[in-house]
């Protein structure tokens, strides 16, 4: 019933109704990570997911670390936890078989990814891509931060959980010289390797934004995505997508994205085929 009502409410709003996400009525992370797949873009390997009513386990992948998260609408890395599947089973951090009927309860349907491991032995961390639609042509990156963890034990670098943010020059990789966390407290060096922002390049960005730019097409009817791409030693792949992005972090590291905004609106408001 509720793939039926998508179908009817995205050709009349001639876009997706994201609130079915929001609000938990559809599996957001698992379709998103199908519709990637299928699109051959770069992403974790699915190896499991609850959805239905249904626990599916690939019993068959070999055994390693893994990311657990809900597949309905969350927010700051609420829910995010690493684990282990060892022969089909997942264990938690003490060696027993993992709760996942407790996990269920709290969270809702959730779904099981390999953990990437960020390169050079470093934790995890994303690049948040926006990409934009154009009146002509596909999707273009307009804005890229940097999300780092404040503490390298932390599991996730969302801001939300005390993550910081850094502006990336979209041309040259650069850093800005400043990160920010929720609190607004400002730091000019890396938390983890103690190096200036303003020392600091994105070695994998050109190949971060082609990736966003090749994701964004398979969502044709979401005009505003903000992508999260990990920087791992086998190249970027993407970690999610978000159809509403806060725009908190964006308009304190590239000053402002009220044009850009507006620009889109005009576009698509005057009929854009898209």
């Amino acid at each position: 019933m509720v793939g039926w009502e998508l179908l009817v409410l995205t050709a009349r709003w001639r876009c997706l109704p994201f609130h079915y996400f929001r609000y938990r009525l559809y599996d957001v992370a698992v379709t998103l990570s199908h519709a990637l797949a299928g699109g051959g873009i770069a992403k974790p390997a699915l190896l499991g997911w609850r959805a239905h009513g249904v626990d599916a386990i690939d019993d068959s992948a070999p055994d390693c670390d893994v990311i657990i998260k809900p597949a309905r609408y969350s927010s700051g890395g609420a829910g995010v936890m690493r684990l282990r599947l060892s022969g089909g089973t997942v264990m938690g951090g003490d060696g027993q078989p993992f709760d996942l009927v407790g996990y269920r309860h709290r969270w809702g349907d959730w779904i099981l990814e390999e953990l990437i491991e960020g390169a050079g032995g470093m934790p995890l961390r994303t690049l948040r891509v926006i990409t934009m639609a154009r009146g002509t042509g596909g999707p273009e990156a307009r804005y890229v931060v940097q999300k780092l963890q404040a503490e390298s034990t932390q599991v996730t670098d969302n801001a939300h959980s005390g993550g910081l943010y850094v502006g990336v020059d979209e041309a040259t990789g650069q850093m800005g010289r400043y990160a920010y966390d929720e609190t607004m407290r400002v730091r000019e060096s890396d938390p983890v390797t103690g190096t200036p922002f303003a020392h600091m390049r994105v070695p994998q960005l050109p190949a971060a934004v082609r990736l966003a730019e090749a994701a964004a097409p398979l969502l044709p009817r979401t005009v505003y995505i903000g992508w999260d791409i990990g920087l791992s030693d086998r190249g970027p792949v993407v970690i999610e997508g978000n159809s509403s992005p806060g725009l908190t972090n964006i308009q304190r590291t590239h000053e402002g994205i009220a044009r850009d905004i507006m620009a889109l609106y005009r576009t698509l408001k005057a009929g854009d085929p898209r």
